[in-house]
This record gives structure tokens, C-alpha cells and sequence, in this order.
């Protein structure tokens, strides 16, 4: 099994909204562009020396030697896309670092990195990390990149700049999105946090303080896959998750009896294989409405110090 560290721009393409295509156009048409779609991503990423790592439904993940080169690719795919006749929206996100290359296949900080941005972006963006932006920095006659947004990245609670490629035509207008000025984007985020209370009969089982840092935070039956465990036979082995983006808690659902969150002073709504944001607090039930539910999670939104906050308190 060979294994070796590399330096390497990964770079994470799909197909934005695809499942309202099959809606809107039908299983076999819809199949089709985006087929014909995932070919052309693919296809640019080899004409411009990058190797296709796999291609998941509607996504590409590639890997590139450079920076340059990946960005390169990223905006001949955007301009392939809007000159298709299939009219399909594609959402880029990239980032540069060390990764660990092991048949082909790329692990590491820097492939979680650029998924992240991947899910940041909306339709017709290409947002890079500031990594890959400093990396093409010194080549910036031929990109143009502007800072974009703020986020913690997955793993992380440090929040990091992220930027936008330009690759749109002059005639094109597609990007109404005004970039926001560095200053902003550079004054101090507090750190978000939620507070779980996991209550069986009304007694304090256990406490959590979950935050970015320790998301995502699974939820569930069987304790050696969740970091919280309930043992009740309403939740699945694993239940439902808690991820972390663009300063919000996303509950996710993954189970099989659903999931009951009833936010304080509104309706219980019901998830099944579906999400939604924690705000505020309330409560979460496994498979089992709150009112008649024995096992019960308490949440409660919260600020964590930042590390500025704390030097300045120490100060």
C-alpha cells in the first residue's frame, strides 16, 4: 500500500441544486446533463495536469500539483458550464496544504479544508482557501482573487479568510455578490457554542459543551460510535448529528424514527432524514414525541471566549 505526503491543491466541483433538475426535468434528462456535466469537469482537470481522485454523483474531487494549475481548471469548468447548452450551475471550493497521497486517494486537513468551502459555495463561485490564494498571489496578473467571507473550518475554532476566484467574462454578471472589505473581515468572531443536558426522568444524566472544534457530534444507541449515548429503543445506533457551519449548529437526522426538536415557546417540528439549525433553546426527543419521551436532550446556545477574549481577560 503506497503512502507519501504531498503538497497538493485539491479542488471539490459539483453541480449546484441537482436535485431539483430531476424534479424539474425528469430522472432519465436530468441523469443525462449531469452526466454529461461530471465528464466535462473531469475532463478539465486532466487537460490541465490535475488527476480525477473520484466523482461522487454530481461531484468531482481532484488533486493538482499547484495551485495555479487548479485554479486554472476551476475557471475553465465555470466557463465550460455557462457556455454548455445544458445551462447547469457548478460551485467550486479548493484548498492548498500537505496531504497524504495512498493509492491515489487523499487524506488530511487540506481535503477537509476544501470540502468545507465547497459547501460554502453557491452557484457559478469558485472560493479558495487563503492558502491557495497566497499561493497564486505572486502569478496574480493572470488570477484575480478577492477576499470572500470568514468561516471556522471543519476540526478548527479559528475562523479563516476564504476568497473568490474571478473567472466570469466581462460581458458576465453573474456574481452580484458585493466582496466585502478585508478590515471586516478581520475583526474578532466569538467562538459559538451550544450546551447540551441529556435528562432520563427528569434527572442530569450527562453535560456537553459541543463546538466547532468538536463537531461533528453524533448523537445515538450504540456508544462506541456516538459521543453521546441513549440508550433507548426510539433512537437509532446513530441517531442524528451535530455540524457546525457559517456560525450555525445543524442538527441532521440520520435515523430511522426521526428526530422531535421543539425550539422554546414554538412547535415541535419532526426531521426525518432531514435538517435544521439550533437556535436559541429547547429540546431534542429521538424518535419520540417530547411530551412523551423519557430520554430528553436540553440545548442551549451559548458564546465561548475567544483566545483574544481570553488574553485580553488576562490582562
Amino acid at each position: 500500500m503506497d503512502k507519501s505526503n504531498i503538497n497538493a491543491a485539491i479542488i471539490f466541483s459539483d453541480v449546484a441544486g441537482s436535485s431539483q433538475l430531476y424534479k424539474q426535468f425528469g430522472d432519465d434528462k436530468a441523469n443525462a446533463a449531469i452526466s454529461r456535466c461530471v465528464a466535462m469537469m473531469s475532463e478539465q482537470v486532466r487537460q490541465h495536469q490535475g488527476t480525477v481522485v473520484k466523482t461522487i454523483g454530481d461531484e468531482v474531487m481532484a488533486r493538482f500539483e499547484s495551485a495555479e494549475q487548479a485554479c486554472a481548471a476551476g475557471i475553465s469548468i465555470q466557463l465550460n458550464a455557462h457556455n454548455d447548452a445544458d445551462g447547469l450551475n457548478i460551485r467550486i471550493g479548493a484548498a492548498y496544504g500537505t496531504a497524504i497521497l495512498k493509492n491515489n486517494d487523499v487524506f488530511g486537513e487540506v481535503v477537509n479544508d476544501a470540502a468545507a468551502i465547497a459547501r460554502v459555495a453557491k452557484a457559478h463561485q469558485f472560493l479558495v482557501s487563503q492558502a491557495f490564494a497566497n499561493e497564486i498571489d505572486d502569478i496574480n496578473e493572470k488570477f484575480t482573487v478577492h477576499p470572500f467571507d470568514k468561516i471556522a473550518m471543519k476540526g478548527s475554532q479559528q475562523v479563516s479568510v476564504i476568497h473568490r476566484v474571478d473567472w466570469e467574462p466581462p460581458d458576465l454578471t453573474l456574481n452580484a455578490t458585493q466582496v466585502i472589505e478585508i478590515s471586516a473581515l478581520q475583526q474578532g468572531l466569538k467562538i459559538p457554542q451550544i450546551d447540551l443536558t441529556y435528562l432520563m426522568q427528569d434527572s442530569i444524566i450527562e453535560s456537553h459543551s459541543v463546538t466547532p472544534k468538536t463537531t461533528p457530534f453524533c448523537v445515538g444507541r450504540e456508544q462506541k460510535i456516538c459521543t453521546l449515548a441513549v440508550p433507548t429503543t426510539f433512537a437509532s445506533r446513530d441517531h442524528f448529528h451535530i455540524e457546525h457551519r457559517r456560525g450555525k449548529f445543524i442538527l441532521i437526522d440520520r435515523s430511522t424514527n426521526g428526530t422531535y426538536v421543539r425550539e422554546d415557546g414554538t412547535e415541535t417540528v419532526y426531521l426525518r432524514r432531514e435538517e435544521m439549525p439550533l437556535r436559541g433553546s429547547g429540546v431534542i426527543c429521538m424518535g419520540q414525541l417530547p411530551k412523551e419521551a423519557e430520554h430528553i436532550i436540553r440545548f442551549q446556545s451559548a458564546i465561548a471566549k475567544s483566545p483574544s477574549d481570553s488574553a485580553e481577560s488576562n490582562g
